[in-house]
């Protein structure tokens, strides 16, 4: 009795063994192929997720590169382990990327891939292969620069536009791989540029540069990075601080270390012509010359006439005393 139990018990056994499904193979390593065929670099920091996507949801697989930095037109690798054989009629693979761009998107690289056999593969251009087909057959991948922001604005700034320049922009439609804007100036006519502000955030849309000296002129641009280092930049604009000669009569007003004391009247700067009396200093000596008297009517004024109290229009003084013949 105990004998036939057992026997049952074997034989179930047995039969669960030969109905059990035998576990697909699985193989080596598969290194994949890539080409940055962009703009910007990706890196350990700004890594590709490329899918290993199975037409059998458990065979999927995902991993991250590269591990070291693949600027524009270089090559880099990732490296999958245990993707499914081809069993004839489960183990289709199609490959995918997602990266943050200008949009958040997956891209399919390459479809349709079978892996015949347990070992390693390389996947490129070419499918699947035995031995590496080199960078030439890399697939490609491509980081987009993000979009150009407008600059809009670029004048003398208040309350000091001789020292102030004031810019603002716009910009476009945050992309997806947003990193931050940068706001550079150059003197005019130079291709020098230097970064004078940087804003981490979105939303900064002008700027006041101050402590620029009277006069000067300057040119800016507004830089819109992505997250891989690629950048797009605005048109160029150029101004110039006020000169601190507002009436132009070529002397800088004394508000800006100058020597013109009104310098809204062009007539008022150092070595016009004084106009006595009349309450104005116009060659800005601090004083005003005091009015003209002619007392005698003679046509010399009474302050320099000899004989201010009688006519002598002809200033005679036969004994060089300084009084007027007329007044002896």
């Amino acid at each position: 009795m105990a004998r036939n139990r057992l026997l049952s018990i074997l034989s179930l056994l047995a039969m669960l063994v030969a109905s059990a499904p035998a576990l697909a193979a699985t193989t080596g390593t598969v290194t994949v192929l890539f080409k940055n065929n962009g703009v910007g670099k990706f890196g350990p920091s700004n890594q590709v997720t490329v899918f290993a996507d199975a037409d059998y949801n458990s065979y999927d697989k995902l991993v991250y590169g590269p591990t070291t930095l693949a600027g524009p037109g270089q090559t880099f690798t990732v490296q999958f382990s245990g993707l499914y054989v081809w069993s004839g009629f489960q183990g289709i693979y199609r490959f995918e990327v997602r990266y943050p761009d200008t949009t958040a998107t997956t891209t399919t690289v390459i479809t349709g891939l079978k892996f015949p056999s347990a070992g390693n593969w390389y996947v490129s251009t070419l499918g699947v292969t035995s031995t590496n087909p080199g960078a030439a057959y890399a697939l490609p991948i491509t980081n987009l620069a993000p979009p150009a922001p407008t600059l809009t604005y670029c004048y003398p700034d208040y309350p000091d536009p001789t020292t102030m320049l004031y810019t603002a922009w716009s910009l476009p439609s945050r992309p997806s791989d947003f990193d931050r804007i940068e706001l550079e100036r150059a003197a005019a006519g130079s291709t020098s540029w230097m970064v004078i502000k940087s804003y981490p955030y979105w939303g900064a849309s002008y700027n006041s540069d101050t402590g620029r000296p009277p006069g000067s002129t300057y040119q800016y641009r507004v830089a819109l990075y992505d997250r891989y280092g690629a950048s797009a930049y605005s048109n160029v604009k150029q101004c110039s601080t006020q000169s601190g000669d507002a009436d132009g009569d070529g002397y800088i007003s004394a508000a800006y270390n100058g020597n013109d004391c009104n310098d809204s009247d062009a007539s008022i700067h150092p070595g016009a012509t004084e106009t006595p009396g009349d309450g104005i200093d116009q060659d800005c000596d601090g004083v005003d010359l005091p009015a003209s008297v002619d007392t005698d009517g003679d046509g010399i004024n009474d302050d320099v006439d000899n004989c201010p109290s009688v006519p002598n229009a002809d200033q005679a003084d036969s004994n060089q005393d300084g009084v007027g013949d007329a007044c002896s």
